[in-house]
């Protein structure tokens, strides 16, 4: 198994020697974080090409994910020998292709555990990679999403109607989430490592808890339920716990935070976007974790004054899939929308439904990237673009009263009702086969540098295409390199 290796930066950036880097979704996910998250995983990669292979040495020693399960996705394309393969991880961290990376599965994650083990036995079984306890480490502190999780979030959806529908992907994140809250009934990942009777006795009381509960919303909704039965819960558990225990290290937190201390870079991976924070989202639209740098300490251990370089990433255009406010959908064409969508592959990697397309929101963008306290931003997407003599950019927006909004209003039915106010500008011109900054066409500089000005953001990545080589980098400001 080889990457073709990529030097992203210079040796003596401010970027290639930061202990900690940061790499988070600016809109509501599917920015297209895991191309950067491995090449960011690549820095100072040196090729020595002998035959058909490559000597690799590499700068980041440690990457973690720092929180949300499942519900996320990424796809990463790997070549194995000649073949171009797609990979779509969900639970373990991006970097998990890289030997010569420790990878952990960070304290604010909520893992399910059939999901982990078949993304493991499929890295073994199609890519031969296979993962020792020394290279994939997963917290104590980690959440476990029980099977009656995933039942109790399926009825809360089909309880709800209407508007009140929050598009969830059903796979349990948040009934784990508020179990974690609940605190008695919650199941961590360090509990593995408990006797078998202490686990036993916690399944079957958790479980009666559920059976009771879930039996009686599902009751006043006329929605099927079938009880859970403790035992074959029980031996289910056991069977999963044979295989994930290895990875369980109580240690996870403490290694990074020494890790951090003597310097070794650490790349921090954040499930989901900005605009899904259990926080900081558009409520109840959400999902359950901290999406945020903001709870990076949290979820990791890490400190606050480790966090050198944050960088946001964002597609230059707008999309979402489920429900939740989109601030343009309803005034874009929807042949544009429809070219967008097609053009650019918009369909979710974990639930494959269509996502909801429509021009850059730069108000929103603008508030996750300061709010984040982002240093750096990585565009994706300008090729899809390209297809376009002139785009669009929202810039305000305005509520049904006349009021012009220069920011994000606190409540959703606000974003749902404001309409954009956009600036208009030619589009990018052809840019899939470009990749360096400079032989950019003039339209498509002028794109990325008005979103730099806007947002008060130095853009260092700009994405052209799918392919890993697909990118190209903007030299970044004096100001930066010296901080």
């Amino acid at each position: 198994m080889h990457y073709h290796p990529t030097t992203i930066t210079p040796m003596d950036s401010k970027l290639y020697n930061a202990r900690s880097i940061v790499a988070f979704g600016a809109q509501v996910g599917d920015e297209g974080k895991g191309k950067f998250v491995d090449l960011l995983s690549s820095m100072g990669r040196s090729p020595s090409k002998k035959g058909s292979s490559y000597d690799i040495t590499t700068h980041v020693k440690y990457s973690v994910r720092a929180n949300g399960g499942h519900n996320a996705g990424h796809v990463i394309k790997i070549m194995k020998g000649d073949e171009l393969i797609s990979f779509d991880v969900h639970l373990l961290p991006s970097t998990i292709f890289h030997d010569d990376i420790i990878s952990v599965m960070g304290a604010g994650m909520a893992i399910y555990m059939p999901q982990l083990v078949k993304e493991l036995e499929r890295a073994r079984n199609e890519l031969g990679i296979e993962r020792t306890p020394e290279q994939l480490k997963i917290s104590s502190r980690a959440h476990i999403i029980m099977p009656w999780h995933i039942t109790e979030d399926c009825i809360n959806e089909a309880s709800r109607t209407g508007k009140n529908k929050i598009g969830t992907t059903k796979s349990g994140i948040g009934p784990a989430y508020a179990d974690k809250c609940a605190r008695s009934r919650a199941m961590r990942m360090g509990d593995l490592c408990m006797p078998v009777a202490d686990i036993q006795e916690k399944i079957f009381r958790v479980c009666r808890y559920k059976n009771v509960v879930l039996g009686a919303l599902a009751a006043e909704h006329k929605i099927e339920f079938e009880p859970f039965d403790p035992q074959q819960v029980f031996d289910k558990f056991m069977e999963l716990r044979s295989y994930v225990m290895p990875y369980v290290f109580e240690g996870a937190e403490a290694m990074l935070r020494e890790a951090s201390n003597r310097g070794d870079s650490i790349l921090v991976e954040l499930a989901n976007g900005f605009f899904l924070d259990i926080d900081w989202s558009t409520s109840p639209y959400c999902t359950s974790s901290h999406t945020t740098t903001l709870g990076i300490p949290q979820s990791t251990g890490l400190l606050p004054n480790s966090l050198d370089v944050i960088l946001g990433v964002s597609k230059v255009y707008s999309v979402r899939v489920g429900a939740g406010p989109l601030v343009g959908e309803s005034e874009i064409e929807s042949e544009t929308a429809d070219a967008i969508r097609v053009v650019g592959n918009e369909f979710g990697t974990t639930t494959g439904r269509p996502r909801r397309c429509t021009w850059l929101d730069l108000v929103a963008l603008k508030h996750s990237l300061t709010t984040s306290g982002a240093n750096i931003c990585a565009l994706t997407m300008l090729d899809v673009l390209s297809q376009f003599k002139e785009i669009k950019i929202c810039t305000a927006y305005e509520l049904p009263d006349g009021t012009i909004l220069d920011h994000v209003p606190f409540s959703a039915q606000q974003q749902f009702d404001a309409k954009p106010i956009y600036t208009t500008m030619p589009g990018p011109g052809e840019v899939a086969d470009v990749r360096q900054y400079d032989l950019l066409p003039q339209s498509a500089k002028d794109i990325v540098e008005f979103i730099e000005e806007f947002t008060g953001v130095p853009v260092h990545f700009v994405s052209v295409g799918p392919e890993r080589e697909a990118f190209m980098t903007k030299p970044l400001p004096l100001d930066f390199l010296a901080n």
